[in-house]
């Protein structure tokens, strides 16, 4: 560990934090953890300006931010139900004609004609609510405020009019920011995904640098909040994702493979010239495996397309790594003697860079995925 100027060893980040966020190193139940500083704020009105920002910042974001939150999760919730109730009553609809096509003597039993009917309304009717209530659209939008609202917090505290000494201007901004990201519509939600921008390094600040207590501080609270938090969801989702796919990958494939063996078996039992009533019945089976196994295949694929495990583990598995190289890089500023108030604050703005640039492609990804596969 270094020593500072003065050869008195300095405080480790963790241990400044450990004292100040509560539930830190994280709360794996608050989903809310990173922006809900109400647990904390008795503690940092203490740090003076840093105190009074988040202060500030609970006050105008953390209540648009808990409202598009929770809008995003019930959205979502109902995208993913109605795909799945679509997807399969729609296959069960096709199978039970199947079976009705392939054993003709069924159609005398009125119940399997009632259940055909039925589950084909029901799957049509999801389809056309879902169309017309717009679910995915909503989720995204709802979702996409939400985390706009995550990112200003961030980069507000990294603003130079806070630390200069321009805290009424910084406020004003704030303000602003947060009506504008409450208005976004879909429209600039998707004209915001689709502009990618290169970030220059940010101008040295004017006023000099923070007191070397309070910087730490301030970096001890993002790496507590927005990093170490952030990469504890990105490693957990890409996890759950890979999960997820590794179980439904196959299943698709396995359908098509075992449909083209059940026509073969068919086959061969027709070629054996096999003519028992018992016979008559397995190759019947056979016929109706051959139809029913692509369909099957079918209600899994569009499953899996609506929750987009594949993609998604392996975008949560690059970002994880990414933010990892950015942290060694926070951590190496905080370490150097005597440390450098404007790198630490720059290399903080170069990950709410890296994580702006990182929703905008996840926008683009989901806005992209397909509602029926």
């Amino acid at each position: 560990m270094t020593t500072n100027a003065s050869g008195t060893r300095p405080e480790r980040v963790d241990e400044t934090v450990d004292r100040l966020v509560h539930g830190w190193p994280r709360d794996a139940a608050r989903r809310d953890f990173d922006v809900d500083d109400g647990p904390d704020l008795a503690v940092f009105k203490a740090t003076g300006k840093l105190g009074e920002a988040l202060t500030f910042l609970q006050a105008e974001i953390w209540p648009a931010f808990n409202q598009a939150d929770k809008a995003a999760l019930h959205h979502q919730r109902m995208h993913r139900r109605l795909t799945e109730a679509a997807a399969t009553s729609g296959a069960l609809a096709v199978l039970f004609g199947i079976v009705q096509l392939v054993f003709p003597s069924l159609i005398h039993w009125h119940w399997v004609s009632g259940v055909e009917v039925c589950v084909a309304v029901v799957a049509l009717l999801v389809v056309i609510f879902g169309i017309r209530a717009s679910i995915q659209i909503n989720w995204l939008l709802e979702r996409f405020r939400a985390e706009r609202l995550r990112q200003l917090k961030f980069a507000m505290l990294v603003n130079e009019d806070l630390w200069c000494g321009k805290f009424e201007a910084w406020q004003i901004n704030v303000r602003q920011a947060v009506r504008g990201i409450r208005q976004v519509d879909r429209k600039a939600m998707e004209a915001w995904a689709d502009l990618d921008r290169v970030q220059l390094p940010e101008k040295e600040m004017a006023d000099g640098p923070l007191e070397p207590g309070l910087l730490r501080v301030l970096a001890g609270f993002y790496i507590a909040k927005r990093l170490d938090y952030q990469m504890s969801y990105f490693e957990r989702r890409s996890r759950q994702h890979g999960g997820q796919d590794r179980w439904l990958r196959h299943w698709p494939a396995w359908c098509f493979y075992g449909s083209v063996t059940a026509v073969a078996f068919h086959y061969l039992l027709d070629f054996i010239q096999c003519r028992s009533e018992a016979a008559e019945w397995l190759s019947q089976g056979f016929i109706l495996l051959a139809l029913a196994l692509p369909v099957t295949g079918a209600c899994v694929r569009t499953v899996r397309v609506a929750r987009e495990p594949g993609r998604s583990a392996a975008l949560f598995r690059a970002k994880h790594a990414a933010l990892q190289n950015l942290l060694q890089r926070l951590q190496g500023e905080l370490e150097a003697v005597p440390v450098g108030s404007v790198k630490v604050l720059q290399s903080i703005a170069a990950c709410e860079n890296f994580l702006e640039a990182e929703q905008r492609e996840w926008l683009r990804l989901m806005r992209e995925a397909e509602w029926f596969g």
